[in-house]
């Protein structure tokens, strides 16, 4: 048989009629050769190797062309896998749309900003999608519900990965051997070319160990090789993966169970102390990184109020309540005056409605009763929205926001309706509630007494201040965290900061918003308990709000090399962002220096 002979009957004639090679049987087989030029001798071998690589690369798409594909709109302002997108070497069964995990590398509020970060034009925030609703759930799972089923789809994953590959043959059973290779040929025009896969199904997204039509299909003994593989790696990361849950759990367990001894070797004593100088201050810090127990972290708060001497007490909380109150009555006033409107005949209406707009442009400390309406209104509702699951009274977390925003007003003359813009007052407002058992008074006196420490009064008065003396506030602020922020800041995350120079993002623009807030209104409930923990405890706060920064930094580090609008985008977010598990995160706070 002559080598034309021969090269006919092995190459494209009993091969299924696929678009593919249906364009290559057009080719004479003259043209399969590549003929490569030689390189110019001054070049590296790795400079040769891709000048090499890109002469063949052309040479390939000049000779073989693909036959054209049908335009589509891609659609990226989801992350959804839309009809038209096929995903390769997936299991068919293991992936949802709709399923998704909630890990460190993707988050609730800013899961576009990293995959669009490369892009020149900046994002519109209707580009960035909308809150998924499976991953918050997610976050507010207890952190072993969340590991175990986390386990559990690693698991299903490698089960349906297994029932994918049931029919096909397994190196590693007994007697299954590879398959000889056919003799290799001097010429360089004879190709292997099996039949391609079939046609997957109209309604499946997902193709289990296909290769894509464009590329030539493998042969048999490199099929049954890489998938062996594949198979392989797959089965060594679900199995690393179950070992590093196992010992998050076994961390966890650890943890609650040292929690619990230092209820009777530090926190009594702590209890009992008269005056700072009565502690064990080295064993005391390292129970405060640890985290107070839950049952007793109203007390151990209570009790670090009582030792710092704060100039509160229940007289203090009781006048801005009866303010608040004394507001309250006059809004529901307005509101009875309003049903009685509609109520009566029209000789009566005008009287009424000079009442009603009378009431309504009376000034109550500095603000008319209208104005009043729509801060309670919009109070009322961010702090409805948190932590649904604790069911906390609205009216009288309402009470202590509001009783806070008029202590803020005569001690900076601010404008009362900036601080209902400020993000994390609300989140710290019922953490303390909850952890106080519903004592408003404690609720109150923490409060105010947390905004009373330099670096959150300061942040708080640059937010609520008239633009005209933000300029003012900014000085200070640069002259008492510019130093200490920047430099943890710079040799943590140099390349962060380097990205934040180039975009021009300064400080200011995001420090006073997370520093406020301190970071509760990102966190889960029990993180956001911790950081309270050592907020109030520690005696260098300042230096622990500058550690909480960059270690939050260090954890969304990947979301941070966007456009400056991406940037602000994820920082000023009121979304739950995953910062991974409690003691993993507090851990690489506790490391910045």
């Amino acid at each position: 048989m002559s080598q034309d002979e021969n090269f006919q009957e092995i190459s494209l004639s009993n091969i299924n009629p696929h678009p593919y090679f249906m364009a290559m049987k057009q080719i004479p087989y003259d043209k399969y050769s590549i003929r490569v030029n030689r390189l110019p001798s001054n070049l590296t071998p790795s400079q040769r190797l891709k000048q090499r690589k890109s002469n063949i690369n052309h040479t390939i798409k000049s000779q073989f062309k693909s036959p054209p594909r049908q335009s589509i709109i891609i659609d990226n302002l989801d992350e959804e896998i839309d009809d038209f997108d096929w995903l390769y070497n997936v299991p068919s069964a293991c992936l949802q749309p709709s399923q998704s995990r909630f890990s460190t590398t993707s988050t609730v509020s800013t899961a576009a900003s990293s995959v669009f970060s490369s892009s020149n034009e900046s994002l519109c925030s209707e580009d960035w999608g909308e809150t998924d609703s499976i991953l918050l759930e997610s976050a507010s799972k207890t952190e072993p519900a969340r590991i175990y089923e986390e386990f559990f789809n690693d698991r299903k994953l490698l089960t349906e990965f297994k029932k994918v590959n049931i029919s096909m043959p397994n190196l590693s059973k007994p007697g299954c051997s590879l398959p000889e290779l056919p003799p290799k040929s001097n010429s360089m025009t004879e190709i292997s070319a099996p039949s391609p896969p079939p046609p997957p199904a109209k309604d499946a997204k997902y193709e289990s160990y296909a290769r894509p039509s464009w590329l030539p299909p493998k042969s048999s003994y490199d099929k049954i090789k890489h998938q062996n593989q594949s198979e392989n790696l797959i089965n060594q990361a679900i199995s690393t993966q179950a070992k590093l849950q196992q010992v998050r759990l076994k961390n966890i367990a650890n943890l609650t169970k040292q929690r619990q001894k230092d209820i009777s070797t530090v926190w009594e004593k702590y209890l009992e102390a008269k005056s700072v100088s009565d502690l064990d201050l080295e064993k005391l810090e390292e129970c405060i990184w640890r985290g107070v127990d839950e049952h007793i972290r109203g007390k151990i708060w209570w009790k670090s109020q009582q030792l710092a001497k704060v100039g509160f007490n229940e007289s203090f909380c009781d006048y801005y309540f009866q303010e608040t109150d004394s507001i309250q009555d006059r809004i529901n006033k307005t509101q009875r005056i309003n049903i009685r409107q509609r109520s009566n005949s029209i000789q009566r209406l005008s009287v009424l409605n000079h009442a009603l707009q009378a009431e309504l442009n009376c000034i109550i400390h500095g603000l008319p009763l209208s104005q009043w309406i729509a801060v309670f209104q919009t109070t009322t509702e961010k702090i409805q929205s948190l932590y649904a699951e604790l069911r906390l009274p609205a009216d009288k977390l309402t009470q202590i926001m509001v009783g806070f925003m008029l202590y803020w007003h005569q001690q900076t003359n601010c404008d009362i309706r900036s601080l209902t813009s400020i993000s994390g007052l609300p989140n710290i407002v019922a953490i303390l509630y909850y952890s106080f058992k519903g004592n408003t008074y404690k609720t109150f006196i923490t409060l105010c007494n947390i905004f009373q420490t330099k670096l959150p009064n300061i942040m708080l008065s640059y937010l609520s201040a008239a633009q005209e003396n933000q300029e003012i506030i900014a000085s200070s602020i640069s002259d008492f965290i510019h130093y200490e922020f920047i430099s943890a800041f710079k040799d943590q995350l140099n390349r962060v900061y380097t990205h934040f120079k180039i975009q021009n993002v300064d400080p200011l623009e995001y420090l006073p918003q997370l520093i406020t807030g301190l970071c509760t209104n990102l966190l889960s409930l029990d993180m956001s308990s911790h950081i309270l923990d050592i907020m109030l405890l520690n005696e260098n706060s300042k230096k622990f709000i500058i550690q909480l920064i960059v270690g939050y930094f260090t954890k969304i580090q990947h979301k941070l090399f966007g456009t400056k609008q991406e940037i602000l985008h994820v920082l000023l977010t009121d979304d739950i962002v995953d910062v991974g598990y409690e003691c993993e995160f507090i851990e690489t706070v506790q490391n910045i220096k």
